[in-house]
């Protein structure tokens, strides 16, 4: 009787395991050529291909594995700062399996011009991630946006909309270093991943529509 219930013990246990939410030391991604497969998901999306070959010539627009999430968590600079406190504040980093974009980020970016993006594994439901993005993030990013001089009214904005099978939040800013300046977009797509919710975030000026489209288009959820 012992080893019986040990036994069904030990299945119980792995059951729970196969069936519960990845640890957050779990998130990370591997590349083969374009494909960007999310672990433990299986979720998989593809990249543009000059994105490769940025690759090639300096090794700073692949951050998959903890270590190297680690190192880009937060910005550094112009732009990427800020894109970093805002997308912080929405969802918890430890839940990030990927960091790609179409040049390096923060001290190894050389634009601001480039779509970066994250991609997020949670076991947060859809109403709790929005709650993040509308209070949080968007506290954060109007903080960044509060007018010089003492004026009043923010100059940040948050929309939310349906964009075929993804839930869609977008934020808003302005932004200027003295001499040249413009409009930051954080962009949130999720959708269900059963069980897990998949969240990509891309951090741009709006000039990156195509890439954008094109990452999205290609998104493969693991099969059930």
């Amino acid at each position: 009787m012992v080893a019986v219930a040990l036994s069904l013990g030990i299945r119980l246990h792995l059951q729970h395991e196969r069936n519960s939410p990845p640890k957050a030391a779990s998130r990370f991604a591997t590349r083969q050529e374009r494909t960007i497969q999310l672990h433990p998901s299986g979720i998989r999306f593809q990249v543009p291909q000059d994105w490769l070959e940025w690759d090639s010539q300096f090794h700073n627009n692949f951050h998959l594995t903890r270590e190297e999430l680690q190192r880009v968590r937060t910005g550094a600079g112009e732009w990427d700062s800020e894109y970093g406190s805002v997308v912080n504040a929405a969802l918890p980093f430890e839940h990030c399996a990927a960091h790609v974009g179409g040049e390096g980020w923060g001290v190894e970016g050389v634009s601001f011009g480039d779509l970066q993006m994250r991609a997020y594994v949670t076991d947060l439901s859809i109403r709790e991630i929005l709650e993040s993005i509308q209070g949080p993030a968007f506290s954060q990013a109007e903080e960044i946006a509060k007018p010089e001089g003492g004026k009043t009214g923010s100059q940040a904005h948050i929309s939310a909309s349906r964009d075929k099978d993804w839930q869609r939040a977008t934020i808003t800013y302005p932004l200027w270093y003295g001499d040249y300046g413009g409009t930051a977009m954080v962009d949130f797509y999720m959708r269900d991943a059963s069980p897990y919710r998949l969240v990509l975030v891309f951090m741009e000026t709006g000039v990156r529509t195509d890439e954008k489209s094109s990452i999205l288009d290609s998104v493969l959820l693991a099969a059930r």
